[in-house]
């Protein structure tokens, strides 16, 4: 009896939500980020973008996106005309992975912005703006308050939150860059109208992750992924799959799954679902498993033996 790897199974499957994520990036980064809930549903603060990024830091940016702009579309061209991926890559010299990815992707791939990460500064956000909101924007005297209130980092941060809120410039400001956020950083703020996204393999992670194994950061990754109906739906159906493959190895039912005593049931119910579901890379991955492997994948999701030692 031929056992497919369980392992790869669930590597197939996030490479799949990966390759989505790809093709789906221009709509999730006009998704709103979401406040963050305490344990007793209050909305704690948090910072909702990095610090500013210098002049030549926002250049590199643009010539960044330029020259991936002019590849992706000479990419895309070559596609569309009819010509295969590797005479594309032959003719371009990029990595076969790389012309996969432009070919398949309708906008121009963005440089990677990173989000801002758990910070020091976190918890004491919330008291932050209300005092720029009662117009207090001395980041100093800010500093001292949230010390009192237990904060352990620097002033640094403190001050660097502050300058980017600040209404008016600080008396200590160099006189060459007054007027610096208004004539060039708030119109490029105000026209993209996104906010930064992790990698899609990031994304991929977060899918077909459990719930009980989600960082919070994950969770509310998700959380914000999943006001986007095609996202919601990716999500279900890749947590779906890989609970079926993992609980075959484990023995352990997620909680979804508990009320279906048959697993080939629930997988052909999978398959059915996944294929009608519109969704170009987790349609090709079903079709792939409908049409090639079927009676393996059936072993490894209803029965506990696997050929992962065979394979390592």
């Amino acid at each position: 009896m031929q056992v497919a790897d369980r392992w790869h199974l669930l590597l197939n499957m996030s490479q799949a939500v990966e390759r989505w994520a790809t093709q789906a990036r221009g709509q999730l980064r006009t998704l709103p980020m979401l406040p963050d809930q305490g344990p007793d549903g209050a909305v704690q603060g948090r910072r909702g973008q990095t610090f500013r990024r210098t002049r030549a830091e926002a250049e590199a940016g643009d010539a960044h996106r330029a020259h991936w702009g002019g590849v992706h579309a000479e990419v895309r061209r070559r596609f569309l005309a009819g010509e295969s991926l590797s005479a594309i890559h032959r003719a371009t010299g990029l990595a076969r992975s790389t012309v996969r990815k432009l070919a398949y992707s309708k906008t121009a791939p963005q440089r990677q912005a990173y989000g801002p990460g758990a910070s020091k500064l976190d918890p004491y956000v919330a008291h932050l703006d209300a005092r720029l909101r009662e117009g207090c924007e001395n980041a100093s005297a800010l500093w001292r308050e949230i010390v009192a209130r237990g904060y352990a980092g620097t002033p640094r941060q403190v001050l660097r939150y502050v300058a980017q809120r600040r209404f008016a410039p600080s008396a200590t400001t160099p006189k060459k860059w007054i007027g610096y956020r208004d004539d060039e950083d708030a119109p490029r703020a105000k026209s993209s109208g996104k906010t930064a996204l992790p990698l899609p393999r990031a994304i991929a992670w977060a899918m077909t992750r459990s719930e009980d194994e989600m960082t919070s950061d994950q969770m509310a990754l998700l959380a914000r992924l999943e006001q986007d109906p095609e996202a919601k739906r990716v999500g279900d159906l890749a947590r779906r799959f890989t609970a079926l493959v993992r609980a075959a190895g484990t023995r352990r039912r997620q909680p979804a799954e508990k009320s279906d005593d048959d697993p080939a049931r629930a997988l052909d119910r999978w398959i059915t679902e996944a294929l009608t579901c519109g969704i170009t890379p987790i349609a090709t991955f079903t079709a792939g498993i409908e049409r090639d492997i079927v009676p393996p994948i059936r072993a490894a999701v209803t029965t506990p033996w696997s050929n992962g030692q065979t394979e390592g």
